[in-house]
């Protein structure tokens, strides 16, 4: 069993109920709206102009009947600030079968479920009256006009740093100075991590990616927010990984790894993102995943391998979180990573 190193600033629970930190009633006010109809006429006093990643919206002071429309960064920020949606998307990657994320399902009840966070679904979202639209701007772009005619909506930028829609969501709902109070206690968490880890971190590389099981490789991700966070701590990304000229829509550096280039992925920890399992995982723990690595001669001479260093690590927050999940990633290195690599 790992332990957490002394002057432990958090716990894993901490973050979950960061979110009843701040409190914002969400109302029950009804209004018709259509996908054939214009939203109803609110006044300018009552709105607030909105700048968003696909353009301007007149959003409501006080929205009331909000639907998250991709269920991720937008549906963190909400829950952190204390406010639940009346809808969120789901998580549709489970073979048809659309559930909540693990780290976000118990403060879920009460909210309705849309069908995918993929494909939207504009008569069902027609059908709750919502006041507010709120996603990230490359999965609805395609919908936008559609759902503005619904009712106001907000596009979120992947590509800038999380924090930025954090705040974005935080002045949507009148939550920007709590906000400011929860960034400003997050990046005092970082900096005592680093305080304590960086100067043993030094040259200590580490890699995130997914193993593309059909082509026997590995499809590395660099750029993520998680990423800042390593940074400040003091891990560091091999040279070799930033320079390569593959940026995605999202702003982030992509690249299919094969077995044959796994020099460039050959660093002191290796972070595999997975969607079957809720929490960290060290890989020489789990017979399933130890199987993984051994029938590959080439991952067997891998740094990482032969450290013991590899870590299978939960995507629903590793990857695709934000205001919640990187927090939750911080813990996972806190508690289970870097008492590990310096010792």
């Amino acid at each position: 069993m790992l332990k957490r190193p002394p002057g432990s600033l958090t716990r894993r629970e901490f973050w979950p109920l960061a979110a009843g930190m701040f409190s914002l009633a969400v109302g029950c006010s009804r209004r018709r709206a259509s996908l054939a109809s214009s939203p109803k006429t609110v006044s300018t006093a009552e709105t607030h102009t909105i700048t968003h990643a696909l353009g301007t919206a007149q959003v409501p002071k006080t929205p009331q009947r909000i639907v998250a429309l991709t269920g991720i960064s937008e549906l963190e920020a909400l829950l952190v600030l204390g406010v639940k949606p009346l809808a969120a998307a789901g998580d549709d990657r489970n073979f048809g079968r659309t559930a909540w994320h693990s780290h976000l399902k118990d403060q879920m009840q009460g909210v309705e479920m849309l069908p995918s966070r993929r494909n939207i679904n504009l008569e069902k979202i027609s059908t709750l009256r919502p006041d507010l639209l709120i996603g990230t701007a490359v999965p609805i772009e395609a919908a936008y006009s559609q759902l503005s005619q619904i009712a106001p909506t907000v596009a979120l930028d992947w590509r800038q740093p999380w924090q930025g829609n954090f705040r974005l969501i935080a002045e949507i709902v009148g939550q920007s100075e709590q906000a400011e109070t929860w960034l400003a206690d997050f990046e005092q968490r970082v900096m005592t991590l680093a305080a304590a880890y960086q100067e043993a971190l030094v040259g200590t590389t580490y890699t995130t990616t997914f193993y593309n099981s059909r082509q026997r490789g590995f499809h590395m991700i660099a750029g993520h927010g998680i990423d800042q966070v390593f940074q400040q701590i003091g891990l560091t990304r091999p040279p070799e990984q930033t320079q390569i000229n593959s940026v995605a829509e999202d702003g982030l550096i992509r690249a299919e790894i094969s077995l044959e280039r796994l020099d460039l992925i050959d660093t002191d920890v290796l972070f595999f993102y997975h969607y079957d399992y809720p929490t960290i995982q060290k890989a020489s723990e789990r017979p399933e995943l130890n199987r993984f690595l051994e029938r590959e001669p080439l991952l067997r001479r891998l740094r990482a391998v032969e450290a013991d260093r590899v870590f299978v690590v939960p995507a629903q927050y590793w990857f695709l979180g934000r205001a919640m999940g990187i927090p939750m990633a911080l813990d996972d290195l806190e508690t289970a990573v870097l008492p590990l690599i310096t010792q």
